[in-house]
């Protein structure tokens, strides 16, 4: 049980959070469906916070200030707002926090935003009730007013809770004569023993993720230590002493040891066994009590915002070529401009009705191999797709080195894809991996998912979070499937294998092929795929797995 003082501590901490800011727990969207107000509307403030992409609020024309508030509906300690404009933008704003809707202080200040949609992240602290984005300048071109399609405001209102962060993780030892898994069960029956005679002696619990610690509580049997350290990792390897005990008396006991700091690993390391202690270490209950939020949190490491006035070749190398994709595909991928380019911060990659290297068709399809690729993280792309028959377009990943064989046995990891959408692919979207045994005898399995609006006319953010041994899939953070890796296998490694590897980032719009069949007379062309960005982040919590981050 928590002392007294650790309870106050706890509540020390909150305030001082309060005070202070901090984005250590800030993973809520305050704003969503919340009261919104406005300096003028000629499309509704509250469709800002509606959780609908192709919904947006619109100023009067040409009026300089305009803002826009939310009221939260009660303080929240905020870490970010993200802001989802339409082309129509600010170049110069501010964001401002209040606690009574009078009374603002400016939170964070954007200048030289450029024309076209984009979505800006700008980072806050403090603890408000009203948020309000003030803008003071159109950006050049902005003939009419401000735009927004979203506005989020993270953050969270209550304290996180204190829990034992260790209660069934997985536990592990120096020796064990009964099994380390004991110590964590919750089973004040079991217990861990390690082997007789043997100083020093260790048990560790991996706590799954980075957290704030409080307390590590030791509910010891009659065989236990005399002297010892509670220890702390980010990486299981390099330890920190975080408390020492000395002079403990045989029989048994309860010891809390009050630590700081943030960590994944926990370690009881003991040194000396209690005098009468004939045996070795031996250990009911391990528990060791945090803040039940990790904060490991995801750092962007790569990103394309499609600014430049052409495609950056420092990031994306054009494949060229009529193969067919393997697929039976009827489009001929090129480099010609007429195929790809960026405009007003958007990428296109358009595919066309034209006659060319002996096909119908042609399209784009862009690549990030030898130039970056990733073991794990957080991908994500915001796209508005074609329509029609026998258009698929795809956001996907394959392995750079084929370490574990040729396709599919080293894998692939398809973010999105739709086929035939606006026709008889209705909005049916689609997160898949392909793994196993040579073709034809590959494997593959996903998730569909239907959005709330057309994907052909609106934007959505298309997500993996891809950690060691578990892959998830998100549309605008709404998670629709999740694999972990007892539902695939490749013949030529174990494990998370092949999902283990550096994959590169593939983007393109496939015209016809086995799945989707031809086109027919009622697709209409050109048909694009557009891309408002694309970005790439790491898990703070344990570069080696990628672990850390899942909510």
């Amino acid at each position: 049980m928590l002392h007294k003082q650790i309870r106050l501590f706890l509540q020390w901490t909150w305030l001082a959070l309060l005070l202070l800011g901090t984005s250590a727990y800030a993973d809520i969207d305050q704003a969503l469906n919340k009261s919104v107000t406005a300096s003028s509307a000629l499309q509704a403030a509250s469709n800002v916070v509606d959780n609908n992409a192709s919904t947006r609020w619109e100023s009067a024309h040409g009026v300089d200030p305009s803002w826009l508030q939310v009221d939260l509906g009660a303080t929240a300690m905020l870490s970010s707002v993200i802001i989802d404009w339409e082309a129509a933008n600010a170049a110069d704003y501010q964001i401002l926090g209040s606690s009574n809707g009078s009374n603002w202080t400016v939170l964070s200040t954007r200048t030289g935003g450029t024309f076209g949609n984009r979505s800006d992240t700008l980072a806050v602290t403090g603890a408000y009730r009203y948020v309000r984005m003030l803008g003071t300048k159109r950006s050049a071109g902005n003939n009419w007013g401000y735009s927004i399609f979203s506005m989020k405001v993270m953050g969270f209102t209550e304290p996180p809770a204190v829990v034992n962060l260790a209660a069934n993780k997985v536990a592990t030892a120096s020796t064990s004569s009964q099994a380390a898994s004991n110590a964590v069960d919750v089973n004040a029956s079991s217990r861990w023993e390690s082997a007789h005679g043997v100083d020093p002696s260790w048990i560790s619990v991996d706590l799954g993720g980075v957290y704030p610690l409080i307390e590590v509580a030791i509910d010891w049997e009659a065989a236990n230590a005399a002297n010892y350290q509670i220890q702390g990792s980010t990486n299981g390897t390099v330890w920190t002493t975080l408390a020492s005990r000395n002079g403990g008396t045989f029989g048994n006991r309860t010891d809390s040891v009050s630590v700081t700091g943030s960590y994944r690993y926990v370690r009881m390391y003991a040194t000396a066994r209690s005098a009468g202690n004939n045996w070795g270490y031996s250990i009911f209950e391990f528990k060791v009590y945090g803040v039940g939020v990790s904060t490991a949190s995801w750092q962007m490491v790569w990103d394309d915002e499609f600014a430049n006035a052409t495609i950056d070749t420092n990031k994306w190398a054009y494949e060229v070529n009529c193969d067919g994709g393997g697929n039976n595909e009827q489009q001929c991928y090129t480099d010609r401009p007429s195929n790809s380019f960026t405009s007003g911060g958007l990428l296109h990659l358009v595919a066309r009705q034209e006659a060319y290297g002996g096909k119908p068709f042609t399209s784009a399809r862009l690549r990030t191999k030898n130039l970056a690729d990733w073991k794990y993280g957080r991908m994500e792309v915001r796209a508005k797709m074609p329509k029609g028959q026998g258009m698929w377009p795809a956001i996907w990943m394959l392995p750079t080195q084929s370490l574990y064989g040729s396709w599919p046995m080293s894998g692939e990891i398809d973010i999105f894809e739709a086929v035939n959408s606006g026709a008889a692919g209705a909005n049916n979207i689609y997160g898949t991996i392909h793994y196993g045994n040579p073709w034809p005898n590959n494997s593959h399995t996903g998730s569909p998912y239907v959005p709330p609006t057309n994907i052909w006319d609106n934007f959505y953010t298309y997500s993996v979070e891809w950690e060691q041994g578990e892959i998830r899939w998100y549309v605008d953070n709404v998670l629709y499937g999740t694999k972990v890796q007892s539902e695939w296998f490749t013949p030529n490694g174990s494990g998370a294998a092949p999902f283990d590897q550096l994959f590169h980032m593939i983007l393109n719009v496939a015209v016809g092929g086995d799945w989707p069949g031809a086109p027919n007379a009622q697709t209409t062309f050109p048909q694009e795929m557009v891309v408002d960005y694309v970005r790439v982040y790491r898990c703070s919590g344990d570069a080696a797995t990628g672990k850390g981050c899942k909510k």
